[in-house]
């Protein structure tokens, strides 16, 4: 059995033919993914991670540094505009989960800013679990 990470490179190769690719990763965390593709790719990738967390993108820079990484990383939030280098393949591993909430409570903020009242803020989350 394939693990993910394997899996996106195995994915990766199958998507094109083309020998070169431009990848833009949108939330490239600690840049694991990236290093896995960037090392067991069969294609030359141009690789790029955005990041809207600055701690994981030194974190990252670092760890690129370290292993002589052609890795490149901006920070940037996904969910605001951007203009972006044009790239071949756009991946994502958005943690759902801690994304809804952030953009709730960005959202709230925003609204408690608007109207300059405090507002309570209530989740609900339901598990749709199968048996």
């Amino acid at each position: 059995m394939l693990s993910d990470l394997s899996f996106c490179t195995c994915l990766l190769e199958g998507l094109t033919q083309e020998k070169q690719l431009d990848i833009l990763e949108i939330g490239s965390g600690t840049g694991n993914l990236a290093e896995t593709l960037l090392n067991n790719s069969q294609k030359n990738l141009n690789y790029m991670g955005m990041e809207v967390d600055d701690l994981l993108i030194d974190l990252s820079a670092s760890i690129a540094e370290v292993v002589n990484s052609v890795a490149v990383y901006i920070q940037g939030d996904a969910v605001r505009p951007h203009i972006l280098k044009e790239s071949n393949v756009i991946i994502s591993d958005l943690p759902i989960v801690v994304t809804t909430l952030m953009m709730r409570l960005r959202v709230v903020s925003r609204l408690q800013q608007l109207v300059n009242t405090p507002m309570p803020i209530t989740f609900s989350w339901s598990n749709h679990s199968s048996t």
